[in-house]
């Protein structure tokens, strides 16, 4: 929550790079070569005062602003993130003070920025998280709506929700594939 992005050599747990943003930052992404972050950030309710979320691309070497897509977006953040094949950037809102299906999925193409579609229905209330699967071809998003969805990524089409729908309760916070995509 202090707008700090750190970029880390896992093996060697070593700090290769830290910088400061403007605002907090809820999420990352990292592109499959390593050379971008896509962060999602917002700032604080702050005397209840709504502020826009920022979603910005910096390049993870110099911490330098690659592009900004804050124009793309409307609406709170929760999770960014890249393909496995560096084809999709994608990323989800998590709206929970607003009613109805509010946690839609976006997907961006990473080399010009562009919105290429959003996924409806969106989750109910808010989604958390997104996966992709390792087959190249689906989306994963898990919501507070205690549902998750696959999506095809060609057409944007819902595959198949897994899970019973509950407007309140219990969340699925987060998601995660498998390697082999089994499970």
């Amino acid at each position: 929550d202090q707008g700090v992005i750190i970029v880390w050599d896992l093996p060697a747990a070593k700090e290769l790079n830290r910088w400061q943003v403007k605002d907090w930052v809820r999420s990352v992404g990292i592109s499959t070569d390593g050379e971008t972050v896509a962060a999602s950030q917002h700032v604080p309710y702050r005397d209840k005062i709504k502020v826009k979320p920022s979603f910005h691309l910096w390049d993870a070497g110099t911490g330098k602003m690659k592009m900004d897509l804050t124009k793309e977006i409307t609406g709170g953040m929760t999770a960014v993130a890249y393909s496995p094949d560096g084809k999709w950037l994608a990323m989800c809102r998590g709206n929970i003070e607003l009613e109805g299906p509010t946690g839609k999925v976006t997907l961006f193409d990473p080399s010009t920025g562009k919105k290429v579609r959003e996924l409806t229905p969106g989750h109910s209330r808010g989604a958390t998280d997104l996966a992709f699967h390792p087959d190249g071809k689906h989306l994963f998003s898990a919501g507070r709506d205690q549902l998750v969805k696959v999506w095809r990524l060609e057409d944007g089409k819902l595959v198949r929700e897994f899970g019973k729908f509950v407007d309140r309760g219990y969340w699925i916070t987060s998601i995660s594939i498998s390697p082999d995509g089994r499970l």
